[in-house]
C-alpha cells in the first residue's frame, strides 16, 4: 500500500496541476507589419492581450481596440474601418501545445512544435500553420512564441473592404492585404 501511495505522489508531482497558466500581458507581445506604397513597411502592435494555457491548449484574446500603429488618427481609422471594433471587439487564437511535453520541460529548455493556430477574426475562423517554440524559464513561467512569422491575409477574414477603405482615406496607391505576424506570449501559474 505504501508503494502505491508513493507512486501516486510521484505521479502527482510530475504532472502539471489542474490550474491554468495565465497570460502576462506586460511581458507578452503581438506585432504585425503593414506594407503601404509597395515598399514602406511599418511595425504595429496590440497593447492589450489576455489568455491562458490549460490542458494542452493555449488561448489568446486580442483587444482589437488596443491596436497601436504609432499615429493616433491611423489607430482610430484601423479600429473603425478595418477591424470594425463596434461589431468585432476581439480576435481569438487557440493553439494546441501538448501538456505532457510542456510538463517535461526543465528551466532553460525549449521544444519546437509544428502547429496550427486557429484565428477567429472579424466573424471568420481559419487555421494558420505555424511553428512554435515553447520554453520553460528560470522563474517558472512558460514562453510560447512563433518560430517564424504567421502570414494573415485580409481577404481570408472579410477585411479586404476595410483595407481598401483605409487606402482610399489615406490616398495611398497600395496597402498590402497580407501581413506577417510575430508573437511572444508569457504564461505564469497563479
Amino acid at each position: 500500500m505504501k508503494r502505491i501511495l508513493l507512486a501516486l505522489a510521484l505521479l502527482a508531482v510530475s504532472l502539471p496541476s489542474a490550474a491554468a497558466w495565465q497570460l502576462d500581458n506586460q511581458r507578452s507581445s503581438l506585432y504585425f507589419v503593414s506594407i503601404k506604397k509597395n515598399d514602406v513597411a511599418e511595425i504595429n502592435h496590440f497593447s492589450h492581450l489576455a489568455g491562458e494555457y490549460h490542458k494542452g491548449r493555449a488561448k489568446l484574446s486580442i483587444d482589437l481596440s488596443s491596436v497601436e500603429t504609432g499615429i493616433d488618427i491611423r489607430d482610430k481609422r484601423v479600429r473603425q474601418h478595418l477591424f470594425e471594433v463596434n461589431r468585432f471587439a476581439t480576435a481569438n487564437v487557440t493553439m494546441e501545445v501538448p501538456e505532457q511535453r510542456v510538463a517535461e520541460l526543465t528551466a532553460g529548455n525549449s521544444l519546437t512544435l509544428d502547429a496550427h493556430a486557429t484565428l477567429s477574426l472579424h466573424g471568420t475562423e481559419k487555421k494558420l500553420p505555424t511553428t512554435l517554440e515553447v520554453t520553460r524559464l528560470a522563474d517558472g513561467s512558460l514562453m510560447v512564441a512563433n518560430f517564424r512569422p504567421v502570414i494573415v491575409n485580409a481577404g481570408d477574414f472579410d477585411l479586404a473592404q476595410g483595407v481598401k477603405r483605409l487606402r482610399e482615406i489615406a490616398g495611398l496607391p497600395s496597402i498590402s492585404p497580407a501581413v506577417p505576424v510575430q508573437f511572444t506570449l508569457f504564461f505564469t501559474k497563479e
